[in-house]
């Protein structure tokens, strides 16, 4: 069924059943809106993203309500209000509400027509003030820029540095807020002090977010924590080389490769001359050979082979150039001596991984790493009742854009063949893809490698309560 998150009204309608919407009985309403979101090749959670839901808020240091993808658009709806029939545990009969939209300033750019239209957003180049205040603008993505070889010992440093200062601590009734990052949040559950909750809410973050991933760990390890729970409930991915290093924090290399996945990217002649002017200049990693590892020679490339010895592939119907499978250069976490003394570490049956399948991105490849590199158990929480439910979506690699590629293009004094928009704005693609290892199609066009082991429903206490959520994962996982 479907029901009432938060009644922002404050009309008392909060966990009101939703029998229909629109006239329509309301799941399958829903589920019909739900189609038309490109989140997700599973629908389950794609219904995820059209529903409310608490997310982490870095800023506040709180879980916030999300009102999700039915309730907050960005495409004009059909028309001014929604009907719904209530069922509500206070009315013998059903309750008939119709809410009118509220509509949100996304810019501060002003308009009053077509042309002022045109002429202040379309056309403007856009000032930091306007950027920042710009809500429809996406986040952007940034590069993979991976390290020339050396400055991975500069992580020894890194990890001895003062640590990020912890957001304002939020407890739940059965979790003790142990601290955070800028990345991450740190619980241990009361009903259950052997099991600490890990929320990495983003992987949009700096290597020196491990300092808060070793306080948080040492403080669980002090305070007689066994086993792990890691939410990645919503996590929109962000640093592919955080997403590696995460992982090594529980289950350490044991060989420099071990958490790096084969690769490959999409070329053309105009990138073969981009990455020949490229070639080792200490810029521009994504078209720049020299950070990528030969899989054959067992090093760093030393010349433009990747980009030049191209094979032709036929990917979702349509046959291009690829380079050579291949991975950046590969990120490794030090030996740190302290990861030896924690119970869980390198040890599956101490860890499970808890998504919504809204994980996507580097989220996806920590996810991929954790269950299908070392066999930790996934729980998944939502979708449709009795289905299978994917642990990630939309699995990581490296994205451009259409100025970021200009860019590279203008730096190197090389033609592009691409012309910039005639409007503010941009365009992203994808260039480099991975690939489950053994696997002949990438992660991305690989469903099976998706499905979570155990599926839980959400009900109207672990919806709004992680830490009943929590502990339902814990009393499963360990009993």
């Amino acid at each position: 069924s479907i029901r009432v998150l938060v009644d922002q009204m404050k009309r008392g309608y909060d966990d009101c059943e939703v029998l229909t919407i629109e006239g329509q009985p309301a799941l399958p309403h829903l589920s019909a809106f739900a189609e038309t979101i490109g989140y997700s090749k599973d629908s389950g959670v794609r219904l995820n993203q059209a529903l409310a839901s608490y997310i982490y808020n870095r800023q506040r240091g709180n879980f916030i309500l999300s009102s999700g993808g039915f309730s907050e658009r960005v495409t004009l709806p059909d028309k001014g209000s929604v009907t719904f029939e209530l069922k509500c545990a206070n009315s013998p009969t059903p309750v008939t509400v119709e809410d009118a939209w509220f509509v949100v300033q996304l810019t501060k750019s002003l308009f009053t027509d077509h042309k002022s239209y045109l002429s202040n957003v379309c056309h403007a180049s856009r000032s930091a003030e306007i950027q920042k205040h710009d809500l429809s603008s996406p986040i952007k993505q940034p590069l993979i820029t991976m390290p020339k070889k050396s400055a991975l010992l500069d992580i020894l440093g890194i990890l001895d540095a003062e640590p990020t200062p912890n957001d304002p601590p939020y407890s739940f009734p059965d979790a003790t807020y142990i601290g955070s990052g800028n990345a991450t949040v740190y619980y241990q559950l009361k009903s259950r002090p052997d099991v600490g909750v890990i929320v990495v809410h983003t992987l949009m973050t700096e290597i020196d977010e491990l300092n808060a991933a070793l306080k948080g760990l040492q403080a669980f390890y002090e305070g007689g924590v066994t086993r792990l729970v890691i939410d990645f409930q919503g996590n929109g991915g962000g640093s592919v080389g955080f997403a590696s290093l995460l992982v090594q924090a529980f289950f350490p290399n044991n060989d420099p490769l071990e958490k790096s996945l084969p690769s490959d990217l999409r070329t053309s002649k105009s990138i073969q001359d981009l990455s020949t002017a490229m070639f080792n200049t200490g810029s521009g990693a994504l078209y720049n050979a020299a950070y990528y590892y030969d899989l054959q020679t067992k090093s760093a490339y030393q010349n433009n082979s990747l980009f030049d010895d191209v094979v032709t592939l036929t990917r979702n119907g349509r046959q291009a150039t690829y380079s050579k499978i291949t991975t950046f250069n590969p990120w490794t976490l030090p030996t740190l001596s302290q990861l030896a003394t924690y119970p869980w570490t390198a040890k599956a049956d101490h860890i499970t991984i808890l998504t919504d399948g809204r994980c996507g991105s580097s989220c996806a490849l920590s996810s991929h790493y954790f269950h299908t590199l070392c066999g930790v158990p996934a729980f998944a929480i939502g979708g449709y009742q009795g289905q299978d439910l994917s642990m990630f979506s939309f699995s990581g690699g490296a994205a451009s854009s259409l100025t970021d590629l200009n860019s590279f293009y203008s730096a190197v004094n090389v033609t592009s063949p691409m012309k910039a928009l005639p409007y503010t704005g941009d365009v992203h693609l994808p260039i480099l893809e991975v690939y489950a290892k053994g696997a002949s199609v990438p992660l991305e066009y690989d469903p099976p490698q998706h499905i979570a082991n155990v599926h839980l429903d959400f009900d109207t206490q672990n919806a709004r309560r992680r830490d009943i959520m929590w502990g339902q994962v814990a009393g499963l996982a360990w009993v």
